[in-house]
C-alpha cells in the first residue's frame, strides 16, 4: 500500500515558494515535533477506499487527505501554494474549512483532497 502521506509530503517540500513562505521544511506527517513552530502543514490520511471491482479484486483505491496549515497570522499565500502542488500532482479539493482558535489564538486551515490511483 502506497504512503500517500509521505509522498504528498515530499510534493509539498519541493515547492520552494511553500517552503520560503514557512520558514523552512515544516510539513509533517504526524503532529509537529514543536508544537510552538508557525507556520507549519501537517497531514493526515482521512479515508482510503478500494474501488473499480474486477473479478472480485479492487483494481484502484481512493484517498482522502487532510493538509492543514497552522499559522499566527491569517495569510492565504500558504494555502495558494499548498493548493497548487496538490492540482499539479493530480488531487482535487473537496473542502476547506477555516477556524480561529480563540484559546491560542492560532488560524487554522484544514484543507481536504482526494485522489484515485
Amino acid at each position: 500500500m502506497r504512503d500517500t502521506k509521505e509522498e504528498v509530503r515530499k510534493q509539498l517540500l519541493q515547492n520552494a515558494d511553500l517552503i520560503d513562505l514557512l520558514g523552512g521544511k515544516r510539513v509533517y506527517k504526524r503532529p509537529a515535533p514543536d508544537g510552538d513552530e508557525f507556520p507549519r502543514v501537517t497531514l493526515f490520511e482521512i479515508d482510503r477506499n478500494n474501488g473499480d471491482y474486477a473479478d472480485d479484486e479492487p483494481m484502484s483505491d481512493e484517498s482522502v487527505l487532510q493538509v492543514d496549515e497552522w499559522n499566527q497570522e491569517d495569510t492565504q499565500a500558504i494555502f495558494e501554494e499548498i493548493d497548487k502542488t496538490m492540482k499539479e500532482n493530480g488531487w482535487r479539493r473537496s473542502g476547506k474549512q477555516e477556524f480561529y482558535e480563540q484559546d491560542t489564538g492560532i488560524h487554522h486551515k484544514a484543507l481536504r483532497y482526494r485522489q484515485k490511483f
